[in-house]
């Protein structure tokens, strides 16, 4: 098991290189860079502090890992973590912070692909509120709330000590951003709205996609299991299984042919 999850390491530290090679690059090399870095920053949520979230005895106690985490997605790991169980618990339904609908007086309609994307910081503010009415519920531990309110206040010191360096500073706001843009994008693929009383998620097939990306195109089989490991999760059949990418499909047209036979 300890050699699988080490497979989970790979996004970050490619996240990690790329950054790196930002700092000493200038101009239009240096910004490629990042764009690989935010790249590989969608797969280091995707997938391995994914993985981590769902391993939920993890969470019952402090660790090293939560602020590792925080400095690598930008935001606090246990905030992503309860948005995330949001998100399993409406799939893609109205009450989901992620959904990629929105309601309306008519009724739910689809979110525009690029205000899902790029407005990503707004949607994060919007779920602050919902959380705050999780805790107030009893939906969520006082003590995991201590944990995310000490983790906000150590990314924030830690942003600003990066102010002394200034280039650091903007490369690193730069990575988080996109690489936040690009695991909107990724959500908006695995959960493109089409017909709200239809299905909220795609799986992707492909073996070597699902190879380089640990079963994460598995998404339909994830969404009916999520306790099972990535390393442990099976193709099923019939689930809605596309003929691209999940990153790839907010922009490919909508119809039979997106979808395998």
């Amino acid at each position: 098991m300890i050699k699988q999850h080490k497979k989970l390491l790979i996004y970050p530290l490619l996240q990690l290189i790329f950054f790196c090679f930002s700092l000493q690059l200038d101009g239009i090399s240096a910004f490629v860079c990042l764009i690989l870095a935010g790249f590989f920053l969608c797969f280091t949520v995707h997938i391995s502090f994914h993985e981590l979230i769902h391993r939920t005895h993890h969470f019952e106690r402090d660790h090293y890992i939560f602020y590792v985490g925080t400095l690598m997605i930008g935001l606090p790991l246990d905030g992503y973590r309860l948005h995330h169980l949001n998100h399993h618990l409406f799939t893609n339904t109205i009450g989901d912070y992620s959904s990629t609908w929105k309601n309306t007086p008519e009724g739910p309609k689809a979110r525009n692909v690029w205000h899902y994307c790029l407005a990503w910081p707004y949607f994060i503010f919007l779920s602050r509120k919902g959380m705050k009415l999780d805790l107030q519920a009893g939906r969520t531990k006082a003590s995991h709330q201590l944990r995310l309110n000490r983790q906000k206040i150590f990314f924030l010191l830690f942003t600003v000590s990066l102010l002394c360096f200034h280039k650091v500073f903007f490369s690193y706001l730069t990575m988080i951003y996109l690489g936040w843009v690009f695991t909107s994008l990724q959500n908006y693929g695995q959960h493109r709205p089409y017909s709200y009383e239809a299905s909220q998620t795609y799986s992707c097939g492909d073996k070597v996609y699902n190879w380089i990306l640990a079963n994460n195109g598995l998404h339909c089989e994830h969404h009916s299991q999520p306790v099972v490991p990535w390393h442990k999760l099976t193709e099923s059949r019939p689930v809605p299984r596309l003929n691209c990418p999940h990153i790839i499909f907010p922009f490919r047209s909508l119809n039979e042919n997106s979808f395998h036979p």
